[in-house]
């Protein structure tokens, strides 16, 4: 089989993708020496049963960890992706203007030279730094797409939603049918909260500490859709303005990015339910503290069905009259009204 390049604009969820996969590898080569590592290029290499995978952000990046700036017009310039060719292509993508938020924190946060922005709406404004360079690199590679041997489009929406099936999905694209143990455990040890935790402790091996606040971890909030919440009303209007330049094979719509943003609380509930079970099977200390709040959550989750049914129908209205407006150079001020409106509903919504 030709090798596989996972392919990212930093912050699209390639670290956590990395992580699943080296302990799906671990788990199913018995490989469990490695250690808790994210460094799938090097991992790949330790055995010759392990499947050929690098990963790259193919010259997007602005700045490294270790305060490396890059050429920042290079990617706006890039055409011909030839040199995958010969290889398989995982292109890991997420909602732009996520990323545009979460690189903002990256570049002014975790570096040792980082760059400096007076707030993340001046960088997500940017033109060359901020969510244009986002959609330049998707666009691009839409553009692309027929280059690889053969390519994978995977959303990290997707990946947060149906974590066990898009992984598998991932592991037999580049050769691996993983028990379901294994991309349990995997699993279990990608958990946000618990990668997080074990990044706090210093545990995994390649992830460097820049302080304990919380947007200077490499595993930061890993939701969907925070930038509704993070971005003014003004700059939220601007990303739905410049969306539409995105190319449409991503699927990322008003109505689409509205239904994943409204999925994402029933998914955390059910895990919730599934950690439920697994404390009743290992008996762990903390079970009646955390069945405690489960059952909380599960009386919260009950009683506010008819709230989520509104807000649902609410922000459902809301995206398909932004949608109309976005090609009105006249409504800016419409737009923005109804932006205001969304980041409501859906700091109600993030509270089911």
């Amino acid at each position: 089989m030709p090798p596989t390049s996972i392919v990212s604009f930093p912050k699209s969820g390639v670290t956590w993708l990395r992580f699943l996969l080296v302990n799906v590898m671990q788990e199913e080569f018995g490989l469990q020496s490695y250690g808790l590592s994210a460094d799938l290029n090097n991992f790949c290499k330790s055995d010759p049963r392990l499947p050929q995978v690098t990963w790259s952000h193919d010259r997007s990046h602005i700045l490294t960890e270790r305060g490396d700036h890059r050429e920042l017009h290079a990617l706006f310039h890039l055409r011909d992706r030839g040199g995958y060719s010969d290889k398989r292509v995982i292109l890991l993508v997420r909602d732009p203007r996520d990323v545009a938020v979460s690189h903002f924190h990256q570049v002014t946060k975790r570096s040792d030279q980082p760059i400096h922005f007076p707030d993340v709406d001046a960088f997500v404004r940017d033109p060359i730094c901020g969510l244009d360079r986002v959609i330049a690199f998707m666009n691009l590679w839409a553009a692309e797409r027929n280059t690889p041997k053969e390519m994978l489009m995977v959303r990290y929406e997707e990946l947060i939603l149906a974590t066990e099936h898009t992984l598998a999905r991932i592991c037999r694209f580049i050769g691996l049918t993983p028990s379901p143990e294994s991309l349990e455990k995997a699993i279990r040890l990608g958990d946000a909260d618990n990668m997080r935790n074990l990044e706090k402790d210093g545990k995994i091996a390649d992830f460097r500490s820049f302080g304990s606040d919380p947007n200077t971890l490499k595993v930061r909030k890993a939701r969907i859709g925070s930038w509704r919440t993070e971005l003014s009303a003004e700059t939220a209007a601007y990303c739905e303005q410049r969306m539409a330049t995105l190319h449409p094979l991503y699927g990322y719509t008003p109505e689409a990015v509205v239904a994943w943003e409204m999925a994402e609380p029933s998914r955390k509930h059910s895990e919730l339910l599934r950690k439920q079970n697994q404390i009743l099977k290992t008996g762990v200390e903390s079970q009646a503290e955390l069945l405690r709040k489960i059952s909380e959550l599960e009386t919260r989750f009950i009683a506010q069905q008819d709230s989520r049914k509104n807000l649902q129908t609410g922000l459902t209205q809301v995206s398909a009259e932004l949608a109309a407006l976005s090609q009105n150079p006249l409504s800016a001020f419409k737009r923005r009204e109804l932006t205001a409106i969304t980041q409501k509903l859906l700091k109600l919504a993030g509270s089911v």
